[in-house]
């Protein structure tokens, strides 16, 4: 909390234009919003274009059994952001999606990652030390 009153505080005594952007979707002070001229909430993806993603990673990673996955089963991945279709077809170029049924399992593991609690986000575990 410290840190937000601190970027207020900054951010009151700047005269530019300030664009910011977080992954955070709760705001501890939803107060803090007003001072800013104008929010954005960028949300997940609907079904149809979920739907329309899929068909275009398929088409782009050459896949051709399009009948092995419906709609409504990619509908229960429900928060896909394009950026997880994106993540999947890169890591294709390493590790070969074959199958629509492949590229689903990858996209549910990206789904899988947001339905982890969050904690404390960083790239190494903490570590507990005993004292001695």
């Amino acid at each position: 909390m410290a840190l937000a009153h601190e970027v207020e505080s900054a951010l009151g005594k700047h005269d530019g234009i300030v664009i910011a952007s977080s992954s955070l979707c709760e705001v501890p002070d939803p107060g803090s919003l007003r001072q800013f001229e104008m929010n954005v909430r960028v949300d997940y993806l609907r079904e149809e274009d979920a739907w329309t993603l899929f068909m275009e990673a398929a088409a782009s990673l050459n896949i051709e059994d399009l009948l092995t996955v419906a709609p409504r089963e990619l509908a229960r991945l429900y928060q896909l952001a394009p950026a997880d279709f994106v993540t999947v077809v890169r890591q294709a170029r390493f590790r070969p999606v074959k199958s629509l049924r492949e590229l689903y399992v990858r996209l549910y593991a990206e789904f899988s990652l947001k339905l982890l609690p969050r904690g404390r986000q960083g790239a190494l575990p903490l570590q507990k030390q005993a004292i001695a």
